[in-house]
């Protein structure tokens, strides 16, 4: 079968765990308990394990196991997903007789049998398993447990008791605050990992590069002998990255270094260990780290690219590197069908809001039971108004009634059937007034209700079932109340009151003047005859301060009726505030007509 490119993307991150995580985290604590470290062995002894005969009671004290795995996890992921796959997969043996450094890589599509499963799947997957089936009840630490101890029965249940675990954002953090690193670039890097040859991102020759640069040049997959080569680049950039922290003397400065990125590396080492690692990994020579790849070769099993391990040469790695004899174990083949499937979910009754996670595994051609990652497995819901699932294979519960969840792999399919429940309805309406709370309006002037919207969780619009109650009467003056209620299908109110204040309406005050309005009775001009009798008609006068102040005109002036002539009469009036006015009134007293032809 020809080579094609193996999926094992990130095995970079695994390097930066062995170089910054050992021997950083280590050197400040280390410096003052040197001496009481000089036996690092002592510092490891077994955790009791569940198994009847442990090999590790034959392992040698001095060979320390540690499985160091990088997460496919940055923040864009974080925010889509709680559980992640691991990308690379790097089981280290610390030989501290020797002073050597055994790195094996186990590539992610590495077809394993999963520990504690009882079937098989890519290795990636095997603390994905374990977060969601452990029987621990701690779904990080039963994912950890799954991965150690499916690596130990792949190397020949060796001893693994200590994981190191970082995430993708992390490389670039580091490498930049050890002030980049020097290496040979082999080739020129293109853009798209080598997939577009128009411009370059990394040209080749020797050089110092950042985080991002460094973080690029690792991941580059696009050469002649694909991911081996990228392999063998990945080891070279170890070695490079632990040269510039020797030549650059940057161990005093790594224990800041290691406080800014600790949140994103796990780990269940504990600091006296990581100290006494720290001190032995500084004085070590690079020429005693090797480094081992997980022998096999591609292959394709129910339409899904997988690394099938080469049985016997696994055999010869584990005598090689640990000593240890063990039988080798069928030769999986490079081609295998799936015939029948079997899918379950956590829960089948749910509740509204509550979710469950499917499990998916499989009988193949051969008799192989296969366990399936989520994301080789398609999913549909019967009806995602009741019931939907993710690619991850996360149920979750929408709406009452029962749905059936589909799940297919290559052309064979097994149906779930999930029951959701009606949650007991406990929650009020949300009753809404439309404008203010209190409204004020003049005595006399109209009064349009706003009105109010209501709107429930399970029931939906309920506007239209809102009830109110109160009157407005806009001619008196006063406090009115409107109170508008409402209830659910279940029972559940709501209330809200709006308060009209209505207000008396105020009499327009006079126009203001600078004095009293004064004005006559009657005519301004009266005329009479001599002998006439003559009544005064008056005048009345009003203040915009002192009101009516017709009592307190003064007149001026006589009329002689008896005597020919024309007569005035001044009519003054003065208000509180000394301001007078006047008006003025003439009697024209005349000789009767006929007199005065007779006297002609």
């Amino acid at each position: 079968m020809g080579k094609r490119k193996i999926k094992n993307k990130k095995r970079f991150y695994t390097t930066l765990v062995i170089i910054i995580v050992l021997l950083t985290s280590g050197v400040a604590y280390g410096a003052y308990t040197y001496f009481q470290l000089k036996n690092p062995q002592d510092l490891f002894s077994p955790i009791e394990e569940e198994k009847g005969i442990n090999i590790g009671d034959q392992f040698d004290k001095n060979i320390i196991n540690i499985m160091f795995v990088g997460f496919d996890k940055n923040s864009a992921r974080s925010r889509k997903s709680e559980l992640f796959r691991t990308d690379t997969n790097i089981v280290m043996t610390i030989n501290l007789r020797e002073k050597t450094i055994d790195m094996v890589s186990i590539p992610r599509d590495s077809y394993v049998t999963i520990a504690h499963s009882g079937g098989k799947d890519k290795f990636n997957a095997a603390y994905g398993h374990g977060y969601l089936n452990g029987s621990n009840g701690e779904k990080e630490k039963d994912g950890f447990k799954y991965l150690m101890d499916t690596a130990s029965e792949l190397l020949g249940d060796i001893p693994i008791y200590h994981y190191v675990a970082v995430d993708m954002d992390v490389v670039q953090q580091i490498v930049d605050a050890i002030g980049g690193v020097e290496i040979e670039v082999p080739t020129d890097l293109y853009k798209e990992h080598g997939k577009d040859r128009s411009g370059i991102v990394v040209n080749k020759g020797y050089q110092k590069l950042d985080g991002e640069a460094l973080l690029y040049y690792a991941r580059y997959r696009h050469y002649p002998r694909g991911d081996i080569e990228r392999a063998e680049n990945q080891q070279k950039i170890m070695m490079a990255i632990f040269d510039s922290l020797k030549k650059s003397n940057m161990f005093s400065s790594l224990p800041k270094i290691y406080q800014s990125v600790q949140e994103n590396v796990k780990t269940n080492l504990n600091l006296n260990q990581i100290a006494a690692l720290a001190l032995f990994a500084k004085d070590m020579d690079k020429s005693n780290i090797n480094a081992h790849m997980m022998p096999g070769d591609f292959g394709e099993l129910n339409a899904l690219s997988y690394w099938i391990i080469n049985q016997e040469e696994r055999v010869n790695l584990i005598k090689e590197l640990y000593g240890v004899t063990v039988q080798a174990e069928k030769q999986d083949p490079y081609e295998e069908k799936l015939v029948s499937l079997k899918a379950s979910v956590t829960q089948n009754i749910l509740e509204i809001g509550q979710s469950a996670h499917i499990a998916v595994s499989g009988t193949t051609s051969l008799g192989h039971n296969k366990l399936f990652d989520p994301g080789d497995v398609g999913y549909s819901s019967s009806n995602n108004k009741i019931v939907t699932v993710s690619s991850g294979g996360v149920v979750s519960a929408v709406g009452s009634g029962n749905g059936t969840i589909t799940v297919k792999v290559q052309e064979v399919i097994q149906t779930i059937n999930v029951t959701v429940k009606q949650l007991k309805d406990i929650t009020p309406p949300v009753l809404t007034l439309k404008g203010s709370e209190t409204i004020t309006i003049k005595a006399g002037e109209n009064f349009t209700d706003p009105g109010a919207i209501a709107r429930d969780e399970q029931d939906g619009n309920l506007t239209g079932s809102i009830k109110k109650s109160g009157t407005v009467n806009t001619q008196r003056a006063g406090s009115y109340k409107i109170i508008y209620s409402v209830a659910d299908k279940s029972g559940n109110t709501a209330q809200k009151i709006r308060t009209i204040i209505v207000e008396k309406r105020e009499t327009p005050p006079l126009p203001e003047n600078n004095a009293p309005v004064i004005k006559l009775n009657g005519n301004q001009n009266i005329k009479l005859n001599i002998g006439d009798a003559f009544t005064d008609p008056g005048a009345t006068a009003i203040d915009n301060e002192d009101g009516n102040l017709t009592n307190s005109i003064k007149t001026h002036g006589l009329v002689n009726t008896n005597t020919e002539g024309t007569y005035t009469i001044t009519y003054t009036v003065e208000d509180s505030g000394g301001k007078t006015a006047s008006v003025v009134r003439k009697i024209i007293v005349e000789l009767n007509k006929s007199d005065s032809e007779k006297s002609r």
